[in-house]
């Protein structure tokens, strides 16, 4: 009987790891895939490293090739329908690295544009003139105001090929993987974790 129970622990621990609720990246980039970032294309992503302005860079002078969902500046890469403001704006500091002249330019707004923040306030993000994205900022008070560049480089350059727009890095979604039933999964883990208690309890009290 505790053989039966450790075992369904052990189930539920597996259910419980399957389940996620945002598009599972890591089941594809896990350690034991092994997929490193030493590859000049990657077809999913509709990646192709060799043409375009970043033609002759490989994944992993961006991406760290362990752990390809991190940048080797230390930023985690999150969907850019998903990602912050603050998060966006940490990419930056990967592009000065081979940009530093564009990128002094882009702090004091000679590239790009500019917008300002505001403590305590709160950035929405909208879609303005001809459904240009930006970050509106929410100030509960309109002095103080601090001017800052408006938009990450990835909001118009794309990462993989910056002569071209910026677009999401996720695949097209005819070329996903279907994700598992999300819903299915919690309602098995539920399960499963109320029979691992039943049995633990029963293990117990034979014991």
């Amino acid at each position: 009987m505790r053989k039966l129970a450790i075992l369904t622990v052990l189930l539920v621990s597996a259910v419980a790891f399957a389940y996620t609720p945002a598009y599972p990246c890591t089941y594809c980039h896990t350690p034991w895939l092994k997929l490193d970032g030493n590859v000049k294309s990657a077809p999913i992503h509709k990646i192709n490293l060799l043409e375009g302005a970043h033609a002759g860079l490989y994944c992993s002078n961006c991406h760290d090739p362990q752990d390809p969902i991190r940048l080797i500046n230390g930023a985690i890469v999150v969907p850019r329908e998903l990602a912050s403001p603050e998060q966006m704006m940490q990419y930056n500091t990967l592009c000065a690295t081979c940009h530093p002249r564009t990128y002094a330019d882009y702090l004091i707004g000679a590239h790009g544009n500019t917008t300002f923040t505001c403590e305590g306030g709160k950035a929405y993000f909208v879609y303005g003139y001809k459904g240009s994205p930006y970050w509106y900022h929410d100030c509960p008070e309109y002095t103080n105001l601090q001017t800052v560049p408006g938009k990450p480089c990835t909001f118009c350059h794309n990462p993989h090929d910056p002569v071209k727009m910026a677009a999401s890095i996720m695949p097209p979604p005819s070329d996903r993987p279907k994700p598992y039933p999300q819903d299915a999964i919690l309602n098995s883990l539920f399960f499963l974790m109320a029979l691992a208690t039943v049995l633990s309890v029963v293990a117990y009290i034979k014991k």
